[in-house]
């Protein structure tokens, strides 16, 4: 009787609300049904099939609970409405996928021996894997089912799928053990992440970066070129990292001038120290409207021990992800155990200067509100907006629960994670403009041509004092040449995704020439298809570095040719020179080179990305034009020096200097 009743209500639900059966709840309430009342799905699914039509999808991706999608279009072969449970467990009989390679590893442990040395051969192991297995391979770390993929078309069938990923499990135990509030990426989906998302997405926001962002960092143009010049020698023109590192440079701090010595990562990759003062002091600006001072000849001790030891922090977040010992031991791990001592540093330090901070900006705004000279016509403050107090604002829009100390968290959050990564970047900007003088100059020919001749302004950077967009957006071959830095060396090495059901997504293939494909139908357009069912429980890895590099996906990948990324090439392209990975000069047809869309996804995709695309993209072509239009680099090597893959991508410069020459 009990059942008959729930049967006759779930029943008329469903008549309700059937024009809306792809309706996600809807799905979860029919799924439901049939787990609970298996005898009675094939009437409750007879009802009123005619009003369903092929129009219910709209992407190739099939998920188990869709019909069989061809062409963009869903195919019902039986000419009814197929439930969602018969469709399952139909597919799942069909044998419709390809067998996903696994690669060889040892019983019970998989692959894990290979990752337990991460740090030495990460790259090689994904690359080797390919080569072996294609751009679609399982492995098995430690009984977890991991699937690479190195091809954007497929990837991105699951990012429309699944928005799930890895939280950022460090500093969510830390913080958790700490009380303190947590933000987006250390908030599971089960919890109101969005919320917190909204306020990093000030940072996203297209606007911002044209009124904010871009016009705060134009301020510190003649400061960055300053800083620049500094580390020069007079002799050689080395640009050298370390020219002011003493005792005078840093107040007489000895405590502070051994950080950075005995700092790992400032010893491997010498331009990352130098690069972290200009992207410290970015961030800063942006946030606060004011620079920390890491660009000054006497810079602030605080904020270079910060970034110091941000390094440090940052370098085990990285390692978090794949580190064994964490992984089974989380808080009990050696990892965690070096983490906590600098995460209590970082965060204090960091707290410290948000809160002196907040009481500038607080003393400004009353300042500002009486000094006529601050305000426009209307009475309206003249100075630039910063993204704290957007943030602030957005806070309090979304009504979030303390949101005083929500914002600080947010803002300590950036100032700890938002430098190694774009200093990293820097590096390989430098490099690739000293290999490729034919590059960095037609960036200085465009500037020039944008923004006028060097003598048109006095001051150092040689660029109008006031940000002009319309002009900056001009900066096309720029914009290429960044395009082509995050092809070869992307911020992001690694993408996931947690697969939280089972998918299937699939590939259009030429098919067997031996074969006769004239018939038509839907079995002919499943022979064009290869389909991969990807199973609930599993993560999925998407390896930027791989894919940039893939040759069935950019050709010539090994040359270093930003003209590539141009949207229209004229039929009569001239060839162009370019230094190929030897040191030969090879001729290259521009109209030829190609690269697939999507290719690399350097931030992330989806609505959990990287918030601070905007701001970091902004950073690299801002200085790459002051870099090629201030100066001429040169470097003694032949090829770019070797590449540490230790999870991050950085050049080693240890011993690899760079030169640089004032144009005037």
């Amino acid at each position: 009787m009990f059942k008959s009743t729930v049967t006759a209500k779930l029943s008329k639900l469903y008549l309700k609300q059937h024009s809306n059966l792809n309706n996600f709840n809807n799905k979860l309430i029919i799924n439901a049904f049939h787990h609970s009342f298996p005898k009675t799905k094939r009437r409750f699914y007879s009802i009123n099939n005619a009003n369903t039509t092929a129009s219910t999808a709209s992407t190739t991706t099939a998920t188990l609970t869709s019909d069989t999608v061809v062409n963009n279009n869903v195919v019902n072969t039986n000419n009814t409405l197929n439930c969602p449970y018969h469709q399952q467990q139909q597919l799942k009989q069909e044998e419709l996928f390809e067998k996903i390679p696994l690669a060889k590893g040892y019983p019970i442990i998989g692959n894990s021996i290979e990752f337990l040395n991460i740090g030495k051969n990460f790259f090689n192991i994904f690359e080797n894997y390919r080569k072996q297995y294609g751009d679609i391979y399982e492995m098995n770390i430690f009984g977890k089912k991991f699937i690479t993929i190195t091809n954007p078309e497929l990837f991105l069938q699951i990012c429309r799928e699944t928005e799930l990923r890895p939280v950022l499990e460090l500093s969510k135990i830390y913080k958790k053990e700490k009380n303190m509030q947590r933000i987006a990426i250390e908030l599971d989906y089960d919890e109101d992440w969005m919320s917190s998302r909204k306020v990093f997405n000030v940072l996203y926001n297209n606007e911002n970066t044209k009124q904010i962002t871009l016009p705060q960092l134009w301020e510190m143009n003649d400061d960055f070129i300053s800083f620049l010049e500094r580390h020069i020698e007079s002799d050689t023109h080395h640009l050298n990292p370390f020219k002011n590192l003493n005792e005078k440079t840093f107040g007489g701090n000895i405590t502070l001038l051994n950080e950075i010595k005995e700092n790992s990562i400032f010893k491997e990759f010498p331009y990352i120290y130098l690069m972290n003062h200009y992207t410290f002091d970015s961030v800063f600006k942006v946030l606060f409207g004011k620079r920390a001072g890491t660009l000054d000849e006497f810079p602030s001790n605080e904020a270079i021990t910060l970034f110091s030891k941000a390094t440090k922090l940052f370098e085990l977040f990285v390692h978090s992800f794949f580190d064994p010992g964490f992984m089974f031991l989380k808080k009990w791990s050696p990892l965690y155990k070096r983490f906590v001592p600098i995460a209590d540093c970082c965060y204090k330090m960091s707290n410290e200067f948000y809160k002196n901070q907040m009481k500038e900006q607080q003393q400004s705004i009353i300042d500002n509100h009486f000094n006529t000279d601050n305000t426009n016509k209307e009475g309206n403050d003249k100075r630039l907006k910063n993204m704290l107090e957007l943030m602030i604002e957005k806070a309090k829009e979304e009504s979030i629960f303390n949101e005083k100390d929500f914002v600080q968290n947010t803002v300590v959050a950036i100032l700890n994670g938002a430098n190694d990564t774009t200093s990293a970047q820097f590096s390989f900007i430098l490099y690739a403009l000293a290999l490729h003088p034919e590059v960095q100059d037609k960036i200085y020919e465009e500037s020039i041509k944008v923004f006028g001749p060097l003598n048109d302004y006095n001051n150092s950077s040689k660029l109008p004092e006031v940000f002009n967009e319309e002009k900056f957006s001009k900066m096309k071959y720029l914009q290429h040449f960044i395009q082509e830095i995050f092809r070869l060396y992307p911020i992001t090495s690694i993408i996931q995704r947690i697969i939280d059901r089972d998918i299937v997504i699939e590939r259009s293939y030429d098919g067997d020439n031996n074969n006769n494909n004239n018939g038509e139908g839907v079995h002919n357009e499943r022979k064009k298809k290869k389909r991969y069912l990807i199973p609930k429980g599993s993560t999925v890895f998407y390896n930027n570095i791989i894919a940039g590099r893939d040759e069935r996906l950019v050709s010539n990948p090994e040359l270093f040719i930003p003209e590539r990324f141009q949207r229209e090439r004229a039929s009569n392209n001239n060839s162009d020179n370019h230094n190929n990975n030897n040191g030969v000069k090879q001729q290259q047809q521009q109209s030829k080179e190609t690269v697939a869309r999507n290719v690399v996804l350097p931030f992330g995709v989806g609505f959990r990305r990287c918030p601070g695309e905007k701001v970091a993209t902004a950073e690299l072509k801002l200085a790459t034009l002051l870099f090629a239009r201030n100066f001429k680099f040169s470097t003694n090597e032949v090829d770019f020096p070797e590449i540490d893959t230790n999870t991050v991508f950085r050049v080693k410069s240890k011993g690899k200097p760079i030169f640089a020459e004032k144009r005037i």
